[in-house]
């Protein structure tokens, strides 16, 4: 899979249709040089209403599936395809996945964030935590 000739999205697809599954994120230039460095174990994405379908599994109803210590259990991902912005020209690479957890927001102190919420109950923000491995594929342009 690290032929030249293959970019990172044609990697992923040849993934998916052996019946791997492929996440995609769009992430900053200075992360993804973190990551193909491997200086960066970890990619977080922040659960949001928007995010849950794509990142969490959920019942028939849409509620969170939960796991027995009450965390959301994530989707498994093998890989990850990251694209650095929005311009058609841009570095990419597939990095696999090697595990994934939910994690609860935090602040400096470690204590964990939460919201009240109208009915006085408390909502705590959280995000998935993939754990990456190696880099299977990437494709860097040269900067101008």
């Amino acid at each position: 899979m690290n032929s030249k000739n293959v970019t990172p999205k044609e990697a992923a697809a040849a993934l998916e249709k052996e019946g791997k599954k492929v996440i995609t994120f769009i992430i900053k230039q200075h992360w993804y040089d973190e990551i193909l460095a491997g200086r960066k174990p970890k990619e977080y994405r922040e659960l949001k209403p928007t995010t849950l379908k794509k990142l969490v599994k959920l019942d028939k109803n849409g509620d969170l599936l939960l796991d027995e210590n009450e965390n959301a259990i994530p989707i498994h991902y093998d890989a990850m395809l990251l694209f650095v912005g929005y311009n058609k020209v841009r570095d990419s690479a597939l990095v696999e996945i090697t595990g994934e957890k939910e994690e609860v927001l935090r602040d400096e102190n470690g204590e964990e964030i939460f919201e009240v919420l109208e009915d006085g109950s408390r909502f705590y923000p959280s995000q998935i935590a993939y754990d990456l491995g190696r880099v299977l594929c990437k494709e860097v342009h040269p900067k101008k």
